[in-house]
């Protein structure tokens, strides 16, 4: 019997509670077990090792866990173990299954072990020796010397228990990850004398990750991995660059180009925007403090190919030579795709855009789109490999963030989807990083007293709290967010937690109605706000990215995220996640070096590829999410080529 309880509460604070009385039975589930037939295996001295698999029947169950036992002691997780013998005889085995509702299903099965036959140690065999691979479904050839393998089984059991059986010798097997595998196999001489099944230990490793040079213009290049194809290469009056392929499709191009007409980078942006996609919808926009832009837009319901809509793009920019470009009438029709744009205005003659198409259905979007940044672009002949080492050191991972909250009486609809689309993504961000936050929340209307309210009482880890602090009411008058921030900040009303960092996030549908001089300053890069390290994110409707709104000017100088006020469904979601990143980039002790070049970045820990990290740049760190986060004193290793 459960009780539940719904409490709701108005702009105004006030409360309305009722509870609800919920019964639940929970009908047996049938679960069945098989842990296979009773059977003999014969042995070598060196080599005593069986083969357990049994298989369950589920019924209406969920399975949450396979055990076997031997003599009443737990041997090892999962449907299918090794598990080594020390005697010979009989030996019985325990496969017991769990569902998720505390049920058992057992089953037991016997094994007759006795000696090999044959002659045993006659033959000899050196070790296997160390291969080297790249990650993927690269082709391994597993060299045993100069001893014959014997046509039989090769199992190869890596660090993480799964089991690869049943390969036939002397072909080649898939590895799909680095790490220390064991290999087993049994071989025989030139004259058919038998030896022992032979355990040996190969570590598999990757291949330095290599990146290609595409030279651009005014001693600049732009470095790709080697996954990428080159595909044309634009060499005109106004472009120079390279476009770049996968998979025989055309995803990519990076360019140095020349534009007229034209002041900043957001101007070629727009311009693109406005010939090759005029119909996508504008996802998130992030003006970086060198003055170029980064952009993601979503393209639903048009069909082209990425290349025909990739083509539309480098035509924008004046391009016009496409006779050496393949035949891309038989690639796939794409209905839904993103747009990923970095540009870089530099002056009148020098602009550097690099570009991806993507399907959204495809499972390496995130991939492609890590190439558009500045990092993909950097001064020519500067490949060195650079490795970093660190033994890694756990730390807790904090947030603290600043929520500034427009009070005015024009923000009941837009402070209700806000509280509703921030506490969604905020709390699924901060998640994934495993960030331990704390939320502080205030308006803009300096009359009101939110010093006893809110900031007294923040929201910790608490995300129905902070949905409920969000929502202020609409009772105030100025819009004066940035001033009151500034107040209770260098009051210290506001204490940031040891070992964490302030972020702000700032939402209004009105400028900022606050002067400089208001900030006990006279010029924006001497406000408490830059002079702290604080980035003042803000969501304020698209119309009010204009610079005298010094709320947007704040978010550039401090390298914010800046979101549409009225895009709940997706802007917010980046701003969130950036925030989370920024608090994990923090707390990281991985610091590289060197800045690096974030196409070429390649992690290992304790010599195995690890795929669940983010690069930081705020302080050039690399931050590993919950489910890939290491172990106090694993090894760490960076590998990347340097900007």
């Amino acid at each position: 019997i459960h009780e539940f309880e719904l409490v709701v509460t108005d702009a105004d604070a006030n409360e309305a509670r009722d509870k609800m009385i919920v019964t639940v039975s929970i009908t047996s589930a049938t679960l069945t077990v098989d842990a296979g037939v009773d059977k003999s295996h014969q042995v070598s001295a060196s080599n005593r090792q069986v083969y357990l698999t049994g298989t369950a029947t589920e019924g209406a169950a969920i399975i949450e866990k396979y055990e076997w036992f031997k003599d009443g002691q737990s041997i090892g997780l999962g449907a299918s173990i090794w598990f080594t013998l020390i005697e010979n005889g009989t030996h019985k085995f325990e496969l017991v299954v769990t569902d998720i509702d505390a049920n058992e299903a057992r089953d037991e099965m016997l094994i007759m072990v006795t000696n090999g036959t044959g002659t045993e140690n006659n033959s000899t065999v050196d070790e296997v020796k160390p291969v080297i691979t790249l990650l993927g479904n690269s082709i391994v050839n597993l060299i045993v010397g100069d001893a014959y393998i014997e046509a039989g089984a090769i199992a190869i059991d890596n660090i993480n228990g799964d089991i690869t059986p049943d390969i036939i010798v002397n072909s080649s097997v898939n590895i799909a990850s680095e790490g220390n595998y064991t290999v087993s196999y049994n071989v025989s001489d030139s004259v058919g004398n038998s030896a022992d099944t032979v355990i040996r230990k190969v570590n598999v490793q990757a291949a330095p990750v290599l990146t290609q040079e595409i030279v651009l213009c005014q001693n600049k290049s732009a470095y790709l991995d080697v996954l990428y194809q080159l595909g044309m290469t634009i060499n005109s009056p106004l472009n120079n660059g390279s476009v770049f392929a996968k998979d025989n499709n055309f995803v990519g191009a990076v360019i140095c180009g020349s534009f007229s007409n034209v002041n900043s980078s957001a101007d070629i942006l727009n311009r693109l925007k406005g010939s090759a996609f005029p119909s996508a919808t504008n996802i998130i926009t992030t003006n970086n403090t060198d003055g170029s832009v980064t952009a993601q837009y979503e393209v639903n319901s048009v069909n082209l190919q990425a290349y025909a809509q990739l083509k539309k793009i480098l035509e924008a920019t004046g391009e016009t030579d496409f006779l050496t470009y393949i035949d891309y009438t038989t690639l796939d029709l794409l209905q839904d795709m993103y747009i990923d744009i970095y540009v870089n205005y530099v002056d009148l003659t020098t602009t550097y855009i690099t570009v991806t198409v993507t399907n959204k259905a495809e499972n390496n979007v995130v991939l492609l789109n890590r190439l558009v940044s500045e990092g993909t672009i950097s001064t020519s002949n500067n490949t060195n490999v650079i490795t970093d080492t660190f033994n890694y050191q756990s730390n807790t991972l904090k947030a603290d963030i600043l929520f500034v909250m427009d009070d005015s009486g024009s923000m009941r609809q837009e402070q209700r989807a806000a509280s509703d689309a921030i506490t969604t993504t905020f709390g699924s961000a901060m998640a994934v990083n495993g960030v331990d936050w704390k939320a502080t929340v205030i308006g803009t209307e300096e009359g009101r007293d939110y010093l006893h309210k809110h900031i007294d009482n923040p929201s910790e880890n608490n995300i129905s709290k902070l949905a409920s602090q969000l929502l202020l009411g609409t009772r105030g008058g100025d819009e004066v967010g940035l001033k009151r921030a500034y107040q209770y900040l260098n009051n210290g009303d506001i204490i940031v937690r040891n070992g964490s960092k302030l972020s702000m996030v700032f939402i209004s549908d009105e400028t900022a109605h606050t002067e400089l001089f208001e900030l006990d300053a006279v010029d924006i890069n001497d406000t408490y706000f830059v002079q702290n390290g604080i980035k003042v994110n803000i969501i304020i409707p698209q119309g009010l990215n204009i610079n005298s709104n010094l709320a947007f000017e704040m978010a550039n100088v401090t390298g914010g995220k800046i979101a549409n006020l009225y895009n709940y469904a997706t802007g917010y979601s980046a701003m969130m996640q950036e925030i989370a990143d920024n608090a994990a980039g923090s707390a990281s002790t991985i610091i590289l070096s060197e800045p690096p070049i974030i196409a070429s970045i390649h992690v290992l820990v304790n010599g195995v590829s690890n795929s669940g990290w983010t690069y930081n740049t705020s302080n050039n760190s690399i931050v590993f999410n919950v489910a890939s986060t290491p172990n106090t004193g694993d090894q760490i290793t960076v590998r990347y080529n340097k900007i």
